[in-house]
């Protein structure tokens, strides 16, 4: 007399599908993942909104530099197209410094919180270049999320 086995395997032999997510949840997944982004960007660097100016080139930038403290203005904006500074040519630098002391003066605060702000935007045009470049919503999340908080 023979048994047979019965097949107690909760496995099933056939793959099961899984439902792929509402169009909903699709909709809000890249905003989501935006803001996940953006609020990472905060939490690690938003501390330094209560840290003075760095001495590496903040004070030659900055802190001792006339035509920056002075604002936006058309001669600033022709200095800054014009101007060398350590052998580097770099006019948006001194544009970003004149309107951080047009906006905020010498308050080193405000000058962070544009830098953070441009780090939270930078993170979150990064994934959506990635995602928009590749079709990987994950991947893409995964590479942003590293440049956000390195």
């Amino acid at each position: 007399m023979s048994k047979k086995k019965k097949n107690r395997s909760s496995v099933p032999s056939e793959p099961v599908a899984v439902p792929p997510a509402s169009s909903a949840t699709r909709r809000w997944l890249a905003p989501a993942i935006c803001g996940a982004l953006a609020l990472a960007v905060f939490l690690v660097f938003g501390q330094t909104l209560g840290h003075k100016f760095v001495n590496i080139d903040d004070p030659p930038y900055i802190c001792e530099n006339p035509m920056v403290q002075r604002g936006l203005s058309l001669p600033g904006t022709a200095w800054a197209f014009t101007a060398f500074h350590s052998s580097n040519w770099h006019p948006i630098t001194w544009l970003s410094h004149m309107v951080d002391c047009q906006l905020y003066g010498l308050r080193p605060w405000g000058h962070h919180l544009t830098n953070v702000l441009l780090h939270a935007a930078n993170a979150v045009l990064l994934f959506l270049v990635f995602r928009r470049m590749t079709g990987a919503l994950w991947p893409s999340a995964f590479v942003a999320m590293v440049f956000a908080v390195h």
